[in-house]
């Protein structure tokens, strides 16, 4: 199996077409109906069907996927590592979700950048099961999730707890003077899962079964929608505070029969690196600005 194979087999997968995998490589098509005919006889089975519209994976080749991607991801590591030596004393890479990065992380990224001018830093955004599994592979060395793994190689540490509110753009008008849950599904209601436990909250307090006319998930467009007025919405407090103050959204007076459960983050790590000095720096940086992280009134 060669890098070349894998590079179009990768392609196809994405453009669902040889000829635009062709385009994006900058190769012929014919190169390309090669290289998979090649892998093809190395796997021994074929990884695509084709018609005259459309390419799809096989279940050998939606099996052989992720692994494929997986190698490619790890070779450009290797490759990029190595170009970086002697520009700067270590490369480190943090992974969080994207409501993590936009909400929370970026102001601390930055003041590390300016403590640690001599570590080159990579960020990826990925759900917390993403994090993880990069983190496994070698291409995080410290993540920040919701969900974090269980696993004996890897550091679970807790990092912060934050409430989660309803929210409505600034001129919304409920028609009544506390919102109880079971009247949610018949408002301008966008719907954002959080998770466990809040969707088994959720559902014991509003129901199953229903069919949301607008679902998301990702904050950012959940913020998006509900400014431009599309509805009411459930959002992280240090989110919710930060956003009233900017006079975007505002609190909505909600009155759940069980209180709604809190939304926790963790750091996580390869604790094979727990003594890196960069690791310690970052958690260095959590405790110096822990300010800057959400809190819960009260706490």
């Amino acid at each position: 199996m060669e890098l070349d194979q894998i590079r179009a087999f990768l392609a196809i997968a994405q453009t669902k077409s040889f000829t635009r995998a062709a385009e994006q490589l900058h190769v012929a098509q014919s190169t390309i109906t090669t290289r998979i005919k090649l892998l093809e006889e190395t796997i021994g089975k074929p990884l695509f069907t084709r018609d005259s519209r459309r390419v799809e994976l096989t279940p050998a080749g939606l099996t052989l996927q992720p692994y494929l991607q997986r190698a490619l991801d790890l070779l450009r590591e290797g490759e990029l590592s190595t170009y970086l030596q002697g520009k700067f004393d270590e490369r480190f890479t943090v992974g969080a979700l994207s409501s993590i990065w936009q909400f929370t992380l970026y102001p601390l990224l930055f003041e590390f950048r300016r403590r640690h001018p001599e570590v080159a830093l990579r960020t990826i955004t990925g759900h917390s099961d993403d994090i993880a599994r990069r983190m496994f592979d070698g291409l995080i060395d410290l993540g920040l999730v919701y969900l974090p793994p269980h696993h004996p190689e890897i550091e679970v540490q807790p990092l912060y707890r934050d409430s989660i509110v309803l929210v409505g753009p600034p001129d919304f008008d409920p028609g009544v003077d506390v919102i109880p849950p079971e009247i949610l599904p018949d408002l301008p209601f966008l719907f954002m899962n959080w998770g466990s436990p809040f969707s088994e909250w959720y559902d014991s307090e509003v129901g199953t079964g229903f069919l949301h006319g607008f679902q998301v998930d990702d904050t950012q467009l959940l913020v998006h929608a509900i400014r431009a007025g599309e509805g009411i919405g459930f959002l992280l407090q240090h989110i919710a505070d930060d956003l009233e103050a900017q006079g975007i959204v505002k609190k909505l007076p909600f009155r759940p029969r069980q209180p709604i459960p809190t939304r926790n983050a963790y750091l996580i790590y390869p604790k094979r690196k727990a003594k890196s000095p960069v690791l310690q720096a970052w958690i260095e940086l959590f405790q110096d600005q822990r300010h800057q992280l959400p809190q819960i009134k009260g706490d």
